[in-house]
């Protein structure tokens, strides 16, 4: 990000001081003290998270990991966590993670086929093959079943590894079940967390209705929580999204690293005044996924998307840390020009570059490719 030098806090001329600079860059730079964090969710038991936080981020890192947040309580009851979609990513990832993970059952796998396929890994084993090597786990070939079955009404999370154009339609079927469970018992109901793989969605519509929907939730329990009389209780809730949805997570991993954290927070001190300009670049040896014809999931479009490549499988990624890190009241783009290459074999992007002017004057300087050799 770039700096508004009139408007540094130690510096009220145009020019901010190398030795500041030079400060600021050494404490994203130094590895910082190690902090024990208590994350706890959705009426279950996490393991305490070892992570590396400075000082000077650990408030703002403690509120958002708040041991205050009314949905968590502590109990040893293992979390009930369903697996929906069983590619490539998730049997290379998800499922080995979730089965070693000592705080989790996993309770179910979703995929719509029996035999999973993938260019990525020929050698994807079957539900039923994964059923057997992950403790006779249950298998539903659609969300609608699960969600009819009583693994489905008491599960406590969902982590969503589906093809990109069908992340909408599950994200609402699963608030959808949250809803249900709230409006049947808005006292004791139990929470249902969402981790989404990227992109949220592949359409810009179907981004606001989904996010609208997460707000309805959240604002439908500080309503309930303002009825009865709780300013505790509403304060409390302002920070999670509640009316049944535990937590709504969308996975770019790299938000969640200390570095991120650190640079987050060393925005929000306003040490670095307002930010002007941010250039970011971002490149990755992907020319096979994006030049096989056969890699449909990834180059071929789908329901409403206006394209598919490199922009949704990879570049998704450093806009939401942009956004993270930055953000978003500091970024709102009014205006956006962008050309993109694309694959002669596939049709789908390989390479952009882009300029986004904001609201506020600031601009980016956008761009990327999969072309590295």
């Amino acid at each position: 990000p770039g700096f508004n030098k009139g408007k540094h806090p130690r510096h009220n001329t145009s020019k901010v001081s190398t030795t500041s600079n030079r400060r600021v860059m050494r404490e994203l730079r130094t590895p910082p003290p190690k902090y024990l964090i208590q994350h706890q969710h959705s009426a279950r038991t996490q393991p305490i998270m070892t992570t590396s936080l400075s000082p000077r981020v650990t408030p703002q890192l403690k509120r958002w990991y708040s041991s205050q947040d009314s949905s968590c309580t502590t109990t040893t009851t293992k979390a009930s966590i369903v697996l929906i979609g069983a590619g490539w990513w998730s049997q290379g990832w998800h499922l080995p993670h979730l089965h070693r993970n000592s705080t989790v059952t996993l309770s179910a796998i979703v995929d719509s086929s029996p035999n999973p396929t993938s260019n990525l890994n020929p050698n994807l084993e079957s539900l039923t093959a994964l059923a057997a090597r992950y403790n006779n786990c249950p298998i539903f070939h659609s969300l609608t079943d699960l969600l009819e079955s009583e693994i489905g009404k008491s599960m406590d999370g969902a982590l969503v590894c589906t093809p990109h154009a069908t992340h909408y339609a599950i994200g609402v079927e699963l608030v959808e079940e949250a809803k249900r469970r709230y409006e049947e018992d808005e006292k004791n109901y139990r929470p249902l967390s969402v981790l989404m793989e990227k992109p949220m969605t592949t359409d810009v519509d179907e981004a606001i209705q989904l996010h609208k929907l997460l707000m309805e939730r959240k604002n439908a329990d500080n309503n309930n929580n303002r009825d009865d009389g709780d300013d505790t209780a509403t304060k409390t809730d302002n920070q999670r999204i509640g009316g049944g949805i535990g937590c709504f997570l969308v996975n770019h991993s790299a938000n969640f690293r200390p570095q991120a954290r650190a640079a987050h927070e060393l925005i929000q001190t306003g040490k670095l005044g307002d930010i002007r300009h941010v250039t970011a670049f971002f490149a990755s040896p992907l020319s096979w996924i994006f030049d096989d014809p056969s890699n449909t999931g990834w180059n071929e479009t789908r329901g409403s998307m206006l394209g598919n490549g490199f922009a949704w499988g990879q570049q998704s990624h450093i806009l939401s840390w942009i956004y993270h890190v930055v953000g978003v009241e500091n970024l709102i783009p009014s205006k956006v020009f962008c050309h993109m290459t694309k694959s002669e074999k596939t049709g789908a992007d390989v390479s952009h570059a882009a300029t986004v002017i904001c609201s506020n004057g600031a601009t980016f300087s956008l761009s990327g490719t999969s072309l590295l050799p």
